[in-house]
C-alpha cells in the first residue's frame, strides 16, 4: 500500500512547491524596492519607494507622489529588499512539506500491526518546522542589504536604470508600479 501512495504524496508535494516558484518573476526590468534613511541632524522621515536611478549627487526614487531625488549629503543609509522570498515563505514550505511527509509516514505506519501512529504527523510537522524556523531566520537577513552613501554605486544594479536617469526622459512618465 506504501508504494502505492508514494507517486502521488510525491506529486502533490512536487505541485504545491513548483505553483510557489513558478509565480515568483526572478528577472525584473524594474528597480528594487529602497527605504533611505537620512542623517540625524536633518529631522526627516525614511522615504521608501521604487530605486530609479542612482548618481554620485543623488538618488532617485519613484513614490506614489511621483519621483523625488534625495540628496546624497541628506542620506545616512539606504536598504534594498534583494529578493521577495522571505521568512514567510520558509514557513509555508515547511508546513506543506511537514504535512506531506506526516501524512506519508502515518500511511506507512498504519501498514504495520499493532504499530502506535499517534505522534508521527506532529514529529514530522515539528521537524519541518524548525528547520523552516532556522531557515526562515537567514533567508529574512539576507533579503536585504544595507548600504552607507559612501557605498552608492554598489545601488546602481538595484536601479531601474543602473546607467543613470536617460537624457530628456520626463520624470512624470517615470511613476511608482504596485507591487
Amino acid at each position: 500500500m506504501t508504494r502505492r501512495l508514494q507517486p502521488y504524496v510525491l506529486a502533490v508535494a512536487g505541485l504545491a512547491i513548483q505553483g510557489c516558484v513558478l509565480t515568483r518573476q526572478e528577472v525584473t526590468p524594474l528597480g528594487r524596492a529602497v527605504k533611505v534613511t537620512p542623517i540625524p541632524r536633518e529631522h526627516a522621515p525614511e522615504r521608501s519607494g521604487e530605486l530609479v536611478a542612482v548618481s554620485a549627487q543623488s538618488l532617485w526614487l519613484a513614490r506614489d507622489s511621483g519621483v523625488v531625488s534625495v540628496p546624497w549629503s541628506r542620506v545616512e543609509r539606504v536598504q534594498v529588499r534583494r529578493s521577495t522570498l522571505g521568512a514567510g515563505h520558509a514557513i509555508a514550505y515547511s508546513v506543506v512539506l511537514g504535512l506531506v511527509t506526516g501524512g506519508a509516514l502515518v500511511a506507512a505506519c498504519s501498514q504495520v500491526e499493532g504499530a502506535s501512529c499517534g505522534g508521527v504527523l506532529t514529529g514530522a510537522l515539528a521537524g519541518w518546522l524548525l528547520l523552516g524556523g532556522l531557515s526562515a531566520i537567514s533567508i529574512e537577513s539576507s533579503a536585504t542589504q544595507t548600504l552607507g552613501a559612501a557605498r552608492w554605486e554598489e545601488l546602481r544594479r538595484y536601479a531601474r536604470f543602473p546607467q543613470g536617469l536617460p537624457d530628456g526622459l520626463p520624470r512624470r512618465t517615470l511613476a511608482a508600479v504596485p507591487r
